[in-house]
């Protein structure tokens, strides 16, 4: 599903919802068997990711195009560097 999005701030809110989908206790999406709740809390860990210290976002019209970080986060799904990386 592609949202349009009026501005950045629009783009960093819709990742950051994905909060709720995210199990901070377990360093885990709360339902990875669900893609669109996997998603979204994929999305909203890779905002908040704690090693990553520089990101850039594309824009075209209202629609993000990309979004890259440096470092890249969560990834690998491993439960300590989600702890690790996530509060």
């Amino acid at each position: 599903m592609v949202k349009n999005l009026a501005e950045s701030d629009d783009a960093v809110n819709a990742w950051y919802a994905g909060a709720s989908e995210y199990d901070a206790k377990v360093g885990a999406p709360k339902d990875p068997k669900n893609k669109e709740k996997k998603t979204l809390s994929d999305n909203y860990t890779t905002l908040v990711w704690k090693s990553s210290t520089r990101t850039g976002f594309g824009i075209k019209g209202k629609v993000v195009v990309a979004w890259i970080c440096n470092e890249p986060g969560n990834q690998p799904y491993e439960k300590s560097v989600f702890l690790k990386n996530v509060s």
